[in-house]
């Protein structure tokens, strides 16, 4: 595991296929980031919660999406919310927001801690 000075705040963002890439990236090389969004994409068939159990507790996880992504139907919004709540124990917070697959930039701003 990679050591972060305490006084950086790495913060791993993935948006849409993105998403797959940085949980890649966390499993595989278990750096412990200060924050963890995202955002409208999916998360890989491959990785299991073993994969995240190093991260701390305190590390917020952010799961944004648009409530009219059409990569998002109902369907597989339910699978990626199973899989988020089976990689992440619970600890990840969904922020759905109006819109589509869309990067809403104030929307990571408010999430920014």
């Amino acid at each position: 595991s990679e050591v972060i000075p305490k006084r950086c705040k790495l913060i791993i963002l993935g948006y849409s296929q993105g998403v797959s890439i940085a949980t890649r990236f966390l499993a595989y090389k278990k750096i412990s980031p200060y924050q963890i969004m995202l955002y409208a994409g999916g998360l890989p068939e491959e990785l299991q919660e073993e994969d995240f159990r190093y991260l701390s507790k305190d590390t917020p996880i952010s799961f944004v999406y648009g409530r009219r992504d059409p990569y998002l139907n109902p369907d597989r919004l339910m699978r990626e919310q199973d899989k988020l709540e089976g990689l992440f124990a619970g600890s990840a917070i969904q922020h759905p927001f109006d819109g589509g697959h869309e990067f809403k930039e104030e929307l990571i701003h408010k999430l920014l801690l």
